[in-house]
């Protein structure tokens, strides 16, 4: 298949000749382009992962700078994480404090009123 543009029928033509060309195959439905957009949007992701395995930034061929970026992003992952689950932690103590208070006092107006009952 010719890969034509506007200054060559055949862009890949002296690489074709060179033997230095492999065609490839074109699946149905898969698009190139959604390929490239998947892996792009996961490239975060993908070098986190990385780092956090140990691998080099050398071997990653990303910058210092880059790295560090990577590194501090998980840091502050992991603090917001921790925060929401001593938040949560806390909210949890203080519905369960809230609830015998709750209680201690409905049980003192009802020992304290004769005839009268608490609805649950």
């Amino acid at each position: 298949i010719p890969y034509a543009s506007a200054d060559s029928e055949d862009i890949y033509a002296g690489l074709k000749r060179s033997g230095r060309f492999i065609p490839t195959r074109r699946t149905a439905n898969i698009s190139t382009s959604s390929l490239i957009t998947r892996l792009l949007r996961d490239y975060d992701k993908f070098l986190r992962r990385q780092i956090l395995r140990g691998i080099s930034r050398e071997d990653l061929n990303i910058s210092s700078f880059k790295e560090s970026q990577v590194r501090i992003k998980e840091k502050l992952n992991m603090e917001i994480d921790g925060l929401k689950n001593e938040l949560g932690e806390i909210f949890k103590r203080w519905e369960r404090q809230s609830n015998l208070w709750l209680g201690s006092f409905i049980r003192r107006f009802e020992t304290n009123r004769p005839g009268w009952t608490a609805s649950p």
